[in-house]
């Protein structure tokens, strides 16, 4: 029994110990357990403190980088910072390079651009200081003047008055000398009619030996033409042609002969030679030009008891097949005897049946530039003459007038003799070209002639006895 208790005991007491053994080396496990726990605990909370600080300094840091930068606080992340400066560099640091796209690079180049303004803004000061003083020696130099020219209105003032009073004095003399410059006037005038006398008396003079070597040309012309032909007698074309209908023929001259539109011909029979000296049938103008040698012309003229008939020919000594004719024109040129110059018409009937002016002058004796005798030449074929101008009244400046057109056409016909030019009288050239001036002409389809309702033919005055038949002084 009692070892059965001792073994139970010492059971108990290997038990005992075993469970001594066991909590002691539990309780160290679990002490060096702790104080590794403990250890890294104290690490952690090191790390924490560490990190805390750094988190604080970077707080402190990023507040006060957006200060500086001009960043709300209370803005969260890079992305306003950011925001903000993309927006700075796009307002003030447009166009910089790439290594300078920074706030330290927009600085240096925005300081950059104020120090030049700087330097600028005192150049413009100095400048406005100049200025300023300029403007203040101007208004002293201007006050200066003022002054000046206030002393001598005062002393224009001074002189009016003094001229005043001399003018009242001599006022007196003036109405003396009135009478005396009256009777002189008188005097003058009957001096100026007797001049006036004296100078129709040579123009009187002039005239009469004009006509003299007028009529001594003629006669001398006459003489050394006698055996020449006519410079009229080679017809220009002739009727390939003649409207059924009437009113209109076709010739046989066109475009290859440079023949103009609204161009003019006297018509003659066909078994003329020299339509010079042959009678009339008629006159048509060029309406339309057909081909190279051919053309439509409507009749201006024509008689029943003597028609246009085809194979007739026409003649205008103001064109000829493939050539212009050059003309010179003086004299008065008075185409409807109204006693006004038509001049200009003369002309453009010239230039429009395809000639030329070479020269001219009108009623004042005058010439253009470009149209006087020296131009002339061996191409100048005729010379269109009016009649001399007719003596409007006798005061002086008329008869000046006059006595500068009797000098200028003598200058015309004597470079017309010399260069063999032809003359024709006005008449004759209206002749030649069919010219019917404001005379009514037939429609087409109606009746033509002496017959024909508003007939009137062209009546040239003649020549009176003693005179040219090319002009008339």
């Amino acid at each position: 029994m009692a070892a059965k208790e001792n073994q139970g005991l010492q059971i108990a007491l290997i038990v005992l110990v075993m469970l001594t053994v066991i909590l002691l080396a539990t309780t160290y496990f679990a002490f060096s357990s702790y104080q590794k726990a403990e250890a890294r605990a104290q690490e952690n909370a090191t790390q924490a403190s560490d990190a805390n600080n750094g988190l604080r300094d970077a707080t402190n840091d990023r507040d006060e980088l957006k200060a500086t930068i001009g960043v709300s606080l209370d803005s969260d992340g890079i992305e306003a910072a950011r925001t903000q400066f993309q927006q700075h560099l796009a307002q003030w640091g447009a166009g910089l390079p790439e290594e300078k796209q920074s706030y330290t690079g927009l600085m240096e180049t925005l300081g950059s651009a104020l120090n030049d303004a700087n330097t600028l803004l005192v150049e413009e000061k100095d400048r406005l200081a100049q200025l300023q003083r300029d403007y203040q020696q101007l208004q002293a130099t201007t006050a200066q003047k003022l002054q000046e020219n206030q002393d001598l209105l005062d002393q224009y003032a001074t002189d009016v008055k003094n001229l005043q009073t001399a003018l009242e004095e001599q006022k007196g003399q003036i109405d003396a000398d009135k009478e005396q410059l009256l009777s002189q006037v008188a005097t003058l005038k009957e001096q100026m009619e007797q001049a006036v006398s004296e100078q129709r008396q040579q123009y009187d003079n002039l005239q009469a030996q004009h006509q003299d070597l007028q009529t001594r040309y003629e006669v001398f012309r006459e003489q050394s033409e006698q055996g020449k032909p006519d410079n009229f007698e080679v017809a220009d074309g002739r009727i390939t042609r003649v409207s059924a209908r009437g009113g209109t023929v076709s010739i046989n001259v066109g475009s290859r002969d440079a023949l103009p539109r609204q161009a003019t011909f006297s018509v003659y029979g066909r078994d003329a030679e020299q339509v010079a000296q042959a009678e009339r049938k008629g006159a048509i103008e060029v309406v339309r030009i057909t081909g190279p040698h051919s053309a439509e012309a409507r009749i201006t003229d024509e008689t029943l008891t003597n028609p246009i008939l085809t194979g007739d020919k026409i003649f205008s000594p103001a064109w000829h097949p493939g050539r212009r004719e050059h003309f010179a024109v003086t004299g008065f040129i008075d185409i409807d005897s109204d006693g006004r110059s038509d001049l200009d018409t003369m002309l453009s009937l010239i230039r429009l049946n395809g000639g030329t002016v070479d020269a001219y002058i009108d009623a004042q004796g005058n010439s253009p530039a470009g149209f006087g005798p020296d131009n002339m030449s061996v191409h100048t074929r005729y010379i269109v003459e009016g009649t001399p101008p007719q003596v409007e009244s006798e005061n002086p400046r008329e008869l000046q007038r006059v006595q500068s057109f009797v000098t200028a056409n003598t200058e015309m016909l004597r470079a017309a003799r010399g260069l063999g030019v032809k003359r024709i009288s006005l008449d004759e050239f209206l002749d030649y070209i069919g010219y019917q001036g404001d005379e009514r002409t037939v429609e087409f389809g109606q009746p033509r002639g002496p017959s024909a309702p508003g007939f009137q033919r062209r009546n040239p005055p003649a020549a009176s006895p003693g005179t040219s038949r090319y002009y008339r002084f």
